[in-house]
């Protein structure tokens, strides 16, 4: 029970003010630096670890320690994320600020963007063996970048139909990587829906494509009425293991591609009021 608070309480919490060193950096030049200068936040966090460990058998109980430790946490990662962006523009020549630029990146497979923030780094950085690796990679996301033709799949949809993405030549189709389980991509869907509904009768559909678990279908098909998903869904049911999503370099969901009636990706990642307001401009000026 102890191992189980700590993970799902305090583990979970820390994740939002861990330190942009995702490798240890005691070697790089500049670690003094990041440390002192990440000093306060630093203590903010063994701070709450020790309180969160000297209160184990009431924690989970004690609402107000839970609420004041949540407290401190955000306050650390507020500290934190602007000593960040201090270190990184003082020192872009060390691994450190690499490390705080590709946190920040995420899961995002948007090569753009991902150049865009690497500028921020000095040649030195770039030209290092690990930086060269990660560029590596994200010279393959290119196959799906905006502009580019969006990578053909088949899949089974909810009855066991194999359909394809060539299915939808001739319309706009929103491919929208999600899961019942993840809550971020049901909070979305709202939003997706009120596109559906809006601009299903302008050639413009969805085709959802689930990450859930071979045992999850049930989970699935639930999700999909509850949450009023009137496209066509398809899924693997293999989790992050599927070949589509790998195809499509879908490391974090929701993630979607809006693609052209002649298979081109021509927007990405639209959430919210911005896949509303990207669909009108496109529908109208093609009408």
């Amino acid at each position: 029970m102890r191992a189980k608070i700590i993970t799902t309480v305090l583990a979970l919490a820390l994740a939002t003010t861990a330190c942009a060193q995702l490798k240890d950096r005691s070697t790089d030049p500049y670690y003094p630096q990041y440390r002192t200068i990440n000093h306060v936040p630093d203590s903010i966090n063994k701070v709450v670890d020790s309180i969160i460990k000297a209160n184990i058998a009431t924690f989970q109980q004690d609402t107000a320690l839970k609420a004041a430790v949540v407290r401190q946490l955000g306050m650390a990662g507020r500290i934190r994320t602007g000593n960040d962006s201090i270190f990184l523009r003082q020192y872009p020549g060390s691994m450190i600020s690499y490390d705080i630029v590709r946190q920040r990146l995420g899961s995002t497979n948007e090569p753009e963007k991902i150049y865009a923030a690497l500028k921020q780094l000095s040649p030195s950085v770039m030209k290092s063996a690990e930086v060269k690796a990660y560029l590596a990679e994200v010279e393959k996301m290119q196959v799906v970048a905006i502009g580019k033709m969006a990578p053909v799949f088949s899949l089974r949809d909810t009855s066991g139909k194999l359909v394809s993405l060539q299915d939808f030549r001739g319309q706009y189709v929103l491919i929208d990587f999600w899961a019942s389980w993840c809550g971020p991509c049901r909070a979305e869907n709202p939003h997706v829906v009120a596109a559906y509904q809006k601009y299903h009768t302008r050639n413009f559909t969805v085709l959802g494509v689930s990450l859930d678990k071979e045992d999850g279908k049930a989970a699935w098909l639930a999700a999909i009425q509850k949450d009023g998903l009137t496209w066509t869904h398809v899924s693997e049911l293999k989790w992050w293991k599927g070949e589509v999503s790998k195809k499509y370099f879908v490391t974090g969901i929701p993630q979607n591609f809006l693609v052209d009636p002649q298979g081109r990706i021509v927007a990405r990642n639209l959430r919210g009021q911005r896949l509303l307001d990207e669909l009108e401009t496109i529908l109208n000026k093609k009408s």
